[in-house]
């Protein structure tokens, strides 16, 4: 049997599976940012007790630490030219040891010596002192799991696969997916006391041109249902199966696709996001 599938929605531009909250609007925060060390190539050491290593480059922060995942280059130099064409100095975790020295905090990280800065800098170096601290725990592309539902919708007579919000009585087969984004994580913190200004976890579909309806075929009978699938009472088990498969190839198409479309995307996703920090 043939059906026509459309599973455009599945890659609309943004998910419905975003959690970004602003605590304040401070646009003053924002004169002097320290930067986490995965976005800089002037990166440090985790704490100042660690021991000597060569100097990492940009994004290459350790696994288990407030350092956050890799980076890369091209998508660092995006946020920090966004972050400098609204007028913010950005100060490296490296130079945090002119107001915190390694005799004071040994074994503390970047982002605690970032806030405990303000109150051991003297009187002429508080100027100079980060007003914000900025740690970005990732900022790259990744697989997202979004659940879906597969429903057959009569006027258009075709199948319609889409992000799944509550189940459905017409389901067809619902599974979750694998769909490629790009993923922005991150938090503002006030070092003067601590104070969260932000936390940022969205995520976008890259934009990308492609072909999300076409045609697939199956045979009607029994067959073998991979990761969460459950088919619906109006649904068939090898149906399911081929509707998995294509979004599964549709998915790898944008994933191909999505360097292409990188610089556009990670553009809107930090206007998006980090836009109304610097808005009264």
């Amino acid at each position: 049997m043939e059906e026509t599938v459309d599973v455009a929605e599945v890659f609309a531009t943004q998910l419905p599976l975003n959690n970004t909250f602003y605590a304040e609007k401070w646009p003053e925060l924002f004169k002097r940012i320290l930067v986490s060390p995965n976005v800089v190539f002037a990166a440090e050491r985790n704490s100042t007790a660690a021991a000597s290593a060569p100097a990492p480059v940009a994004g290459d922060a350790p696994a288990e630490s407030s350092s956050g995942d890799v980076v890369e280059v091209r998508l660092s130099t995006l946020l920090l030219d966004y972050l400098a064409q609204h007028g913010a100095a950005l100060v490296v975790p490296a130079a945090l040891v002119r107001w915190v020295g390694q005799d004071q905090v040994p074994s503390l990280s970047w982002a605690e010596r970032g806030i405990l800065a303000p109150k051991t800098a003297d009187a002429d170096e508080k100027r100079r002192v980060p007003t914000a601290v900025f740690a970005v725990r990732a900022l790259g592309r990744s697989m997202l799991p979004v659940a879906v539902v597969a429903v057959r919708d009569v006027e258009q007579q075709q199948i319609v696969v889409r992000p799944r919000a509550v189940g459905s009585r017409d389901a067809l087969c619902m599974w979750t997916a694998d769909v490629p984004v790009i993923s922005f994580s991150a938090e503002v913190v006030d070092p003067v006391d601590g104070r969260l200004v932000a936390r940022i976890d969205e995520h976008r579909v890259p934009k990308v041109r492609s072909d999300f309806e076409r045609s697939i075929s199956y045979v009607n009978g029994a067959a073998k249902l991979e990761g969460d699938m459950v088919v619906g009472r109006h649904g068939d088990p090898s149906l399911c199966t081929a509707l998995q498969r294509d979004l599964q190839r549709a998915a790898s198409d944008v994933s191909e696709l999505a360097g292409e479309a990188l610089d556009l995307t990670v553009d809107e996703l930090l206007r998006s996001t980090l836009d109304p920090l610097f808005k009264p």
